[in-house]
């Protein structure tokens, strides 16, 4: 009143062109939009990935089951043959020229 001074005015969609809100959207319509965006990318992704596990697993049907060697840190833990191992008891032919 007797201040002097006048009351600020908000003028909508006023700055740099990335912080201007799109028009006739509100600040939570925006957020959902954005969101909703993100998740479409996000199930893309998903079931891009989904397809490529599916042809991997496909490819390795059919082929011998991988199994790990065991490691044994000690001789003694290696299993001993239930039936020991014959030898050959034929000789083997040696290189003449040797």
């Amino acid at each position: 009143m007797g201040s002097g001074s006048r009351p600020a005015t908000v003028e909508p969609n006023v700055g740099p062109p990335g912080t201007q809100r799109m028009e006739g959207m509100q600040p939570e319509e925006e957020l959902m939009s954005s969101l909703g965006q993100m998740l479409t990318r996000i199930e893309a992704m998903w079931q891009e990935q989904a397809e490529e596990n599916r042809r991997f697993l496909e490819t390795l049907q059919g082929q011998p089951v991988l199994r790990p060697t065991p490691v044994f840190k000690d001789l003694s833990e290696l299993p001993t043959p239930q039936y020991p191992v014959a030898l050959p008891t034929t000789p083997v032919p040696r290189d003449p020229s040797a």
